[in-house]
């Protein structure tokens, strides 16, 4: 996908371009171990991309205020659970939003792969 600048503006300004302090795929210590568990997660979720995860995870932060993203990460992992907003992955309970964090690692990064 080519980006016009004016896409790239308004993705920056909506916060749906990585970068090094908001690269979703580093909210995790272990990327590899978070990308497994998105492709596991993809298997029941074959129609989900990259762009649209993306899209999701952030309206889903961005309802978190201005905190740094892992405290926002935390937070809406924390609200998930006590809204019963939960997916099992291979015997795990897992937030809504953590799965789709899982997914966008295994998505963006060749070195999962």
């Amino acid at each position: 996908m080519n980006l016009t600048r004016r896409d790239s503006i308004l993705l920056a300004a909506t916060g749906l371009v990585a970068s090094p302090e908001n690269d979703l795929a580093r909210l995790f210590a272990d990327r590899r171990s978070a990308a497994a568990i998105g492709r596991a997660w993809l298997a029941e979720a074959p129609d989900a991309d990259l762009a649209s995860l993306r899209q999701t995870v952030m309206t889903a932060l961005h309802e978190h205020g201005h905190e740094p993203l892992q405290v926002r990460f935390q937070d809406r992992i924390r609200r998930d659970f006590v809204e019963g907003n939960v997916v099992m992955v291979e015997g795990w309970m897992l937030s809504s939003v953590e799965a789709r964090v899982c997914a966008i690692a295994w998505l963006s990064a060749d070195d999962c792969r």
